[in-house]
């Protein structure tokens, strides 16, 4: 019975098409032409590739209606094979698989880099890499002559590699340092001063394990999870736990720092007993659960709360919710003022899962951020020196330090440690440099460059495609220059306002340095946005190239994502079986306002592979439809190089659309399935009921209905 339902719904569709003045759109439906195009995603897993491999695909893409290849050289747990990257051997495959898509005309596209996320490769160095303004700080005392060597800035220790085990050791300094600016910051004479650390200061807990040899106090650093630093949650899970601090005597309090030295979910609450009873100070979210550079270059920097000034001899940190074998590491509760949450507000710490809500980087307010007299909180921009004419080759200060106390900040930049991923080592490097354009032309020459040289024009006529993948790489605020931009940009001096980025201080005012870091933030995403892209384009297009793009990014997306997706040549989202549309809307709204005609996604990315078939997907397909895709690229063909084995090359993420699938000799139906629901839906024109303003708050990755986190699933 279903199937007749179907042949009578198409039937009816040709005879009310047949009545149609434009009888090309008739007989475009009925017979898809090759402009109306399905593509592959097409991963050469782990070495695993063979020139007769790659031959028998494109042969077989070509009698399943897939006419557009785009090809991924992956590198994940399958074991690996013979043909390493850029080996003779690797070329000759290459070439064999470009000449023979030439000759079946189908498209070819290649991911810009090894791996799929997201730009870069071997030939990326320290300082063409994505990288952060950082800074050591030097107390020092001031009325007479300063000769004193300065330490470079620690190097956070959540160093990504997805191919190999990550390794959290305390901070080190980095071997990429690189100098930008060192300013003397006047500061009171109890800066520095951490409750925890005073003398007969008594310190209790409950529902936590503290070693005898455990500490609150120390260097703010990230504690390895067997660190005897650490304190544990011991309790049964979400039992409200607490850390207590009675003084000698009261003190007053302004900002609370904890770092964590292990996974930390829940919610923190500070109190503080005033006249015989605790009163909460101020309440925050304990969330650090992700090391990976992908969600900020400093994912387990503290958790930051500042609030007004409150006097106490006694105060209670309660955790609540927390979940089993969570930690702390070192906890500072100081009268110093810092700006709240500043390590999100600097994107060193950014959303550590996918699908991050809609309001996660808004800060529409000063939140919990002291008021009062600015000069108990704040330092005068006027009042900060610029020694940097005073420093020595190797970091030693020569500088009579006029009266006072003095925070002497060295800052530079320092690489994110964000590398491409996941790719082969002969192929592994550190991401380019987003927010500098010089580098774009060398990136493009060593990998899309090679290529264009290696293999002659004539047996690559259909290689006209580059592949940007979803943005993963976490968030980046600092470059060579980003200060001449912020200049002209904003068209103030942001050298005061620095030690706001490099390490939470308030200058001005706790609005000023709010709206400090808003610049920065917004000029990152528009240099992302309208640097990045266009530059890259620049280059592809010389080539006769264009930009494939998925304009969004769940880890770490620094940028907005209408304006990302402007400038890409071919906008394309994403979307997984069983999964919501979110990522399609966010590809199609750019591509509507930039009157682009096609949307394009990776369309049903799945983690149960053989067990999906075209009738399980096809509502899907229809939902993705709904929420404006046109053009599908399935996910994922991966190259089958063994005759002799079955199923095959697999992976753990994937439909398995390849010729090794059981039913892979019938889908040439569903492409032309899809190809006609595309096809129908290029013809005509969008409508849209409703039109939002997304705001020019940055990060921004999708919308605040439908393109946020949701389990929704569309009735199609």
């Amino acid at each position: 019975m279903k199937n007749i339902f179907y042949r009578i719904l198409i039937l009816t569709t040709v005879v009310l098409l047949s009545g149609c003045r434009d009888n090309k759109l008739a007989d475009d439906f009925v017979s898809p032409p090759e402009s109306a195009t399905i593509g592959v995603y097409w991963y050469w897993m782990s070495d695993n590739i063979s020139k007769e491999g790659v031959i028998k695909d494109l042969h077989a893409m070509k009698q399943a209606g897939i006419n557009s290849a785009f090809i991924g050289h992956i590198s994940d747990d399958t074991p690996r094979g013979d043909v390493k990257l850029f080996s003779d051997e690797w070329w000759e495959v290459l070439h064999a698989a470009t000449k023979t898509a030439g000759e079946l005309g189908i498209e070819i596209g290649m991911f810009n880099c090894p791996g799929w996320s997201h730009s870069g490769g071997p030939w990326i160095n320290a300082d063409q890499t994505m990288r952060h303004l950082t800074a050591s700080e030097t107390p020092v005392k001031g009325g007479k002559r300063v000769n004193i060597k300065l330490p470079a800035p620690p190097q956070p220790s959540n160093i990504e590699d997805v191919n190999r085990t990550f390794v959290n050791n305390e901070s080190k300094p980095s071997p990429h340092f690189r100098d930008v600016l060192t300013l003397a910051v006047p500061v009171p004479d109890d800066y520095g001063l951490n409750l925890f650390e005073v003398a007969n200061a008594k310190v209790t807990t409950a529902n936590m394990l503290s070693p005898a040899n455990a500490s609150l106090t120390g260097v703010a650093k990230d504690v390895p999870d067997d660190s005897p630093l650490s304190i544990k949650y011991v309790a049964p899970q979400k039992e409200e736990a607490s850390i207590t601090l009675r003084l000698p005597k009261p003190y007053e309090a302004r900002s609370l720092k904890i770092h964590t030295a292990s996974h930390c979910r829940g919610e923190g609450e500070l109190q503080a007993k005033v006249n015989g009873e605790f009163v909460t100070v101020a309440t925050y979210p304990l969330y650090r659960i992700f090391r990976l550079a992908l969600v900020g270059f400093a994912p387990y920097s503290p958790i930051v709360a500042s609030f007004d000034g409150v006097i106490s001899d006694e105060y209670r940190i309660v955790f609540r919710n927390l979940e089993r074998d969570a930690a702390i590491g070192t906890v500072a509760l100081s009268p110093a003022a810092v700006l709240d949450k500043y390590p999100e507000k600097t994107l060193a710490r950014m959303y550590q899962e996918a699908n991050p809500p809609y309001t996660e980087y808004k800060w529409t307010s000063v939140q919990n951020t002291p008021s009062g007299d600015n000069s108990e909180i704040a330092v005068a921009p006027g009042k900060i020196i610029d020694v940097t004419d005073k420093m020595q080759a190797g970091g030693t200060l020569v500088w009579d330090a006029p009266e006072g106390n003095w925070l002497v900040m060295r800052m530079g930049m320092v690489p994110n440690d964000v590398f491409i991923s996941p790719a082969s080592p002969e192929g592994y490097g550190w991401e380019v440099d987003k927010l500098n354009p010089e580098f774009i032309p060398h990136h493009f020459a060593h990998f899309l460059g090679e290529i264009l040289r290696r293999i002659p024009a004539e047996d690559r006529k259909t290689f006209r495609v580059t592949v940007m993948d979803s943005w993963e790489k976490g968030g980046q605020t600092f470059t060579d220059n980003f200060i001449d931009s912020l200049k002209a940009r904003y068209g103030y001096d942001p050298a005061p306002f620095l030690p706001v980025l490099a390490g939470g201080h308030v200058v001005g005012s706790p609005e000023q340095s709010e709206r400090f870091l808003w610049d920065v933030r917004r000029l990152a995403a528009e240099i992302a946005g309208n640097n990045f892209l266009p530059n890259f384009n620049a280059v592809a297009h010389r080539h006769g190239i264009e930009t494939w793009v998925e304009n969004y990014g769940d880890w770490g997306f620094p940028g907005e994502f209408l304006l990302y997706g402007k400038h890409a040549d071919r906008v394309g989202g994403e979307f997984w079986e069983g999964g919501d549309m979110r990522c399609v809307e966010v590809a199609a709204s750019a591509a509507h306002i930039y009157n682009k005609p096609r949307v394009y996604a990776e369309s049903f990315t799945s983690g149960s592979g053989y067990p999906a078939h075209p009738a399980k997907l096809k509502r899907d397909g229809d939902a993705a439809f709904a929420a404006g895709l046109t053009n599908a690229i399935l996910h994922v063909y991966i190259e089958q190089p063994y005759e002799d084995k079955y199923p095959g090359v697999e992976a753990w993420f994937g439909v398995e659309f390849n010729r090794k699938n059981t039913w892979f000799r019938h889908l040439d139906m569903f492409t032309a399935y899809l190809k006609r629901c595309g096809l129908m839906l290029e013809h005509g024109l969008p409508v849209s009921d409703i039109a939002y303003f997304i705001g020019e708050d940055v990060p921004v990755n999708g919308g605040p209905f439908g393109l946020k986190q949701s389990n929704a699933k569309y009735g199609v």
